[in-house]
């Protein structure tokens, strides 16, 4: 690009800029960006097309002032809070939808009186302040919590884990017998595609626990789904007939498990890889180098300088490795040790040695 070509784009920016920048996008009801359709309201000026105008009133789609914004670049609504995106103008009504420095109502409003709005990054310290009562970290992976099934209702909940944080609705409806939950991720559009979650109800009489589990796993929607009557046919759901076999009161007790689209491991095929990777003389799993007998039996490295025998099946241990199981070892993420304690870290895979 030539000195005269790189003055005129330089020149050609600063005008959409000086443009841009001018205090004539903003819709004269809301006073929000000029979403389209525009139109030009009798006696108020430009209106946005999200508006609702009273009827009568004489409106004309102001096409002109939109044919001028479709040549321009506008900074996100958002730029102020953190936004770096800059789109066309046509783009600016959908990408402010999912706009994660946009504001945010408090989820807790849909059932209290709470006016609450701010960012993303505020809504877990509002509602430890003002909602703690409906705010649950995970334990162990797994969100406990009591569900009252005496009459129909919306519980909120905000489900805190790893650093993550999801509004969890649960919709209690007698009339339809059903027990639905709505799992939402607070976050971006795409990253609320890779959650999954599962949900199990629970009750303790006396000494006897009891369960009912399902095995379906339901996708987790997206923030901007939320809303208080839902989408019934995007919810998991319990049948109310079930529950109420397993309780005496008016509550019932729930585990909802939430985890992503990489650890979709069945638990029993899980389970099955941590067998085989567990040393039968100290438990640990194994790690490179692994050993194994001339039979094929294997062992950690630790124990295989302590015996000579396999303890499986008494053949002498040689030079071999298990390079099979060395290989497995180092793809797989497994949980620590210390899981059953609390720890939810997920140590990287070993490198092979």
């Amino acid at each position: 690009m030539d000195r005269g070509q790189s003055n005129n784009a330089t020149e050609t920016s600063d005008l959409n800029d000086t443009l841009t920048s001018l205090p004539i996008y903003s819709c004269r009801i809301c006073n929000n960006f000029l979403y389209p359709p525009i139109r030009l309201v009798s006696k108020t000026g430009q209106v946005c097309g999200t508006c609702k105008i009273p009827d009568g009133t004489v409106a004309i789609h102001d096409t002109a002032l939109e044919t001028i914004l479709w040549n321009l670049i506008f900074p996100c609504p958002n730029a102020t809070k953190g936004c770096k995106e800059r789109l066309v103008y046509y783009d600016v009504a959908t990408h402010i939808l999912t706009c994660l420095h946009r504001d945010y109502q408090c989820p807790f409003s849909f059932v209290t009186d709470c006016i609450w709005q701010g960012g993303r990054s505020d809504i877990l310290e509002h509602a430890n302040v003002q909602h703690p009562e409906g705010v649950i970290s995970a334990s162990n992976g797994n969100f406990s919590l009591k569900i009252n099934i005496s009459s129909s209702s919306n519980t909120i909940k905000i489900l805190q884990m790893n650093g993550e944080h999801f509004i969890l609705h649960i919709k209690c409806d007698l009339p339809c017998n059903t027990l639905y939950y709505f799992l939402y991720y607070i976050g971006s559009k795409e990253k609320a595609q890779a959650y999954n979650y599962s949900v199990e109800q629970t009750n303790k009489i006396g000494h006897n626990y009891f369960s009912l589990q399902n095995n379906s796993k339901y996708k987790a929607l997206h923030d901007i789904n939320f809303k208080l009557e839902g989408d019934k046919n995007s919810a998991g759901s319990v049948d109310l007939s079930l529950i109420k076999r397993l309780t005496r009161g008016v509550s019932v007790g729930a585990v909802v498990k939430i985890f992503t689209e990489n650890k979709r491991l069945d638990n029993i095929y899980f389970d099955a890889l941590v067998s085989v990777l567990e040393c039968p003389i100290c438990v640990n799993l194994m790690k490179p180098p692994i050993w194994q007998c001339l039979a094929g039996h294997s062992i950690c490295d630790s124990c295989g300088w302590k015996v000579n025998d396999c303890p499986m099946c008494h053949i002498a241990f040689g030079e071999a490795r298990n390079y099979s199981l060395e290989s497995l070892s180092a793809v797989l993420k497994f949980p620590c040790v210390n899981q059953p304690m609390g720890c939810e870290t997920v140590p990287t895979p070993i490198p092979r040695t």
